[in-house]
């Protein structure tokens, strides 16, 4: 149904000017729904015509007046008609802010970004943290300062967003702020963040990121060896401060906690487990994810330096992350460590030397670092030198124990001593004969239900013939079977000739010498008549 629309003038008697002039109102009815704005036209009461809506008389200021109503008058109506024939629908509010140009103002990157900014702040505690709060604000900074470079703006309507400046803002974090390659690409994620925003809000316009691809390179973030482990644990600083910042490092390099769950750790989170060990029960503040982590003995140690020392239940003296950061550069340089540690190094340093290093298996470490994919577990644990010569030594033990001739010639032996099929009836290894009716002969083959064999080469017919104890029953220049009273090892000349008819044989991978071979179940052999029963010849006992 067609909405209603109506534009009202009238003046503002009760608020007269110092010169008695009033001021031209602007009432917009959509619908019984009203908005009114000032159109910051004046003119004295006694020259305003209230029936006709516009000022008396012909003369220059009367006429140049209601040229400028008629204006008002046919602009509210083109946005009118135009919101109408693209949504439908509009409210005088919202037609009265495009008229005033108010929408214009609020649909700018920089007005949606602090709208997000107010709105995120409100979840800091709760769903999100401080700190990437303050990245989203260094990332408006970053923006503002490079529109104000670039094209001496400090905000510009998101509809104006081209791929050009998506480029030329990643250019410019490259060039201008020391940003890395990688930290420029979160820069412009967090942006994009802003324009997901502004179209989950209801704002039309094309997407600058469509044609951006964010690659981001490889990154080896480095850790401890269980050699430098040991060194800066032993030790012996004069400073306590370094003191209590290395112990801090290390009880994350024992249990893989971040600096902001250390941070925030409590007696409340350290339990006793059903094993009888303390374990560390908590919930990681990045990612919200459960993260159990058994306290061993060198941890549990620093614990016990530090017990009842610390306010409000915390357990450990945890400084500002970016102190600890330089007191571990001052560290390093004094025990020798040439390595750059920051205290993020030590996750990696618990999930590469201390968990993957002593064979904890990958899905282990991923719930002890509470990561909610085991591809982010595989980026943090890195395969140590150590551990691939381990798993090395258990390889060469299995490959450099066989002997390659004289397994060839026990093979052969036992393949020797299996032809001897004459000296027993055909079905002698099969347990429960009752069950089984089929037929035999050169052109005949044996077939699965299912319709699905797995194929095997000659040799690898003879090969599990004698490792999984069968015996061979019935042999001739195109068929071979044998079995162990449960399976049928089989094979056939005429596998797809005689099979055409019956089952589909696509899955057909491998011939030897022009015989295909598998294995089936007894319980699903089926009798079958062939297409070809020339020579055709019954084997029972």
């Amino acid at each position: 149904m067609r909405s209603t629309f109506n534009i009202l003038f009238y003046i503002k008697r009760n608020e007269p000017k110092k010169d008695g002039r009033v001021v031209i109102m602007v009432r917009i009815t959509i619908n019984s729904i009203r908005s009114q704005f000032s159109s910051k036209l004046l003119v004295q009461p006694d020259q305003w015509d209230s029936k006709n809506e516009r000022v008396k008389g012909q003369v220059a200021e009367a006429r140049n007046l209601n040229r400028l109503l008629e204006n008002i008058g046919s602009s509210l109506n083109v946005h009118y008609n135009k919101f109408m024939s693209i949504d439908g629908h509009v409210n005088p509010e919202r037609l009265r802010n495009i008229f005033l140009g108010h929408e214009e103002q609020e649909q700018t990157i920089i007005s949606f970004f602090d709208k997000f900014n107010d709105q995120y702040k409100l979840k800091v505690g709760t769903t999100s943290t401080h700190k990437t709060y303050t990245r989203y604000l260094l990332t408006r900074e970053r923006l503002v300062e490079f529109m104000k470079q670039r094209y001496n703006l400090s905000d510009i309507p998101i509809k104006e967003m081209t791929i050009s400046f998506i480029d030329e803002f990643y250019l410019y974090l490259r060039n201008n702020t020391e940003c890395n390659h990688n930290s420029s690409l979160k820069f412009l994620q967090r942006f994009r963040t802003i324009l997901y925003f502004a179209k989950n809000s209801g704002l039309s316009f094309n997407d600058p990121f469509g044609s951006f691809r964010f690659r981001y390179d490889k990154v080896n973030r480095g850790y401890l060896d269980q050699d430098e482990l040991d060194i800066l644990y032993t030790k012996k600083f004069s400073s306590a401060r370094l003191s209590q910042v290395r112990d801090i490092f290390i009880f994350s390099c024992y249990t893989g906690l971040a600096y902001v769950d250390i941070f925030e750790l409590t007696e409340d989170k350290i339990r006793k487990a059903f094993d009888g060990h303390l374990w560390i029960m908590t919930k990681r503040q990045k990612t919200d994810v459960n993260t159990n982590v058994r306290l061993l003995d060198i941890p549990l140690t620093i614990l016990e330096r530090y017990k009842g020392k610390q306010k409000n239940g915390k357990v450990l003296p945890v400084i500002s992350n970016q102190k600890t950061n330089d007191y571990l550069e001052e560290i390093a340089d004094i025990c020798g460590i040439v390595k750059k540690i920051t205290f993020h190094l030590a996750r990696h340093t618990f999930a590469s030397t201390v968990a993957l290093g002593n064979d904890v298996p990958m899905e282990s470490i991923q719930s002890m670092l509470g990561h909610a994919d085991i591809k982010t577990t595989q980026i943090y644990a890195h395969v140590i030198d150590r551990k691939l010569s381990r798993d090395m030594d258990k390889m060469a033990k299995v490959v450099n124990n066989r002997n390659p001739v004289e397994n060839a010639a026990a093979i052969k032996a036992r393949m020797a001593e299996s032809m001897d099929y004459e000296k027993e009836p055909v079905l002698s290894g099969v347990e429960d004969k009752s069950k089984i009716k089929y037929l035999i002969t050169d052109e005949t083959y044996l077939f699965s239900k299912k319709g699905k064999l797995k194929e095997i080469s000659e040799r690898d017919f003879f090969i599990s013939v004698v490792e999984r104890n069968f015996k061979i029953l019935y042999t001739s220049p195109n068929i071979k079977f044998a079995t162990n009273g449960t399976e049928i090892i089989i094979g056939s000349k005429f596998f797809g000739e005689i099979m055409g008819g019956y089952y589909s044989l696509n899955n057909q991978v491998g011939v030897f010498e022009d015989f295909r071979y598998g294995i089936i179940n007894v319980q699903e052999l089926k009798s079958i008549v062939p297409q070809n029963q020339i020579c055709r010849k019954a084997v029972s006992e």
